[in-house]
């Protein structure tokens, strides 16, 4: 199989197209995994308050028709969200957990 890393789109507006464009992908590809990499937790550019981007792989998840070659890569920031936000990942398809070196 293979697996083809990508990072996720900055904004959640435009996350419809842009899981439109994996779909077909996932599907014409059943050989291939699409990791899809996203921060736990991402800040507003705004605000600088950070919240989940659990709503974000939801809807993504949902526009790809929970595809089963569609995956999820985790990548932990140096805020460590609450242990409800990191409880309800457990259920999805997550191929790995990156943990940056700033973060040490």
């Amino acid at each position: 199989p293979h697996i083809l890393w990508l990072h996720s789109c900055d904004e959640s507006d435009r996350c419809t197209s842009w899981a439109s464009a994996l779909l077909p992908h996932a599907i014409e590809r059943p050989g291939t995994v699409i990791c899809v990499n996203l921060p736990i937790l991402r800040a507003d550019p705004l605000t600088g308050e950070t919240s989940s981007t659990w709503n974000w792989w939801r809807k993504l998840r949902a526009c790809t028709e929970s595809h089963p070659n569609v995956a999820l890569s985790l990548t932990m920031t140096a805020d460590v969200p609450e242990d409800y936000e990191i409880d309800r990942w457990f259920a999805e398809p997550v191929k790995d957990v990156v943990i940056p070196k700033s973060d040490f």
